[in-house]
């Protein structure tokens, strides 16, 4: 028995993709992105350099392979687009680290 072939749609060199986890914060009056693997590894750094500081949701996103940051929202927007991942449609409106790797 022959199974069909899945063949991806081919992706743009110029298409932007979703890199990695990232966290926003502000410390000293200077925004800073903190990328990681995980988010988990964002926060993990902030307690190793010993910085507390309280990130909201709005501050976790994702760094671009156009080395932006953007939001759950808007990653999950450019992932479907670049498909990385697959659209659930309304069922999954943000990206989460877990969903690309």
């Amino acid at each position: 028995m022959l199974l069909p072939v899945h063949t991806p749609e081919p992706i743009m060199p110029d298409q932007e993709r979703i890199l990695c986890a990232a966290i926003r914060i502000v410390h000293n009056d200077e925004t800073l992105i903190i990328p990681g693997f995980r988010h988990g590894d964002c926060f993990g750094l902030l307690v190793k350099l010993g910085l507390t500081l309280y990130v909201s949701s709005e501050d976790q996103g994702f760094l671009t392979s156009k080395n932006r940051y953007v939001s759950r929202t808007e990653a999950y927007e450019i992932a479907v687009k670049a498909h990385q991942v697959k659209d659930y449609g309304e069922d999954s409106i943000i990206l989460i680290s877990e969903d690309l790797y």
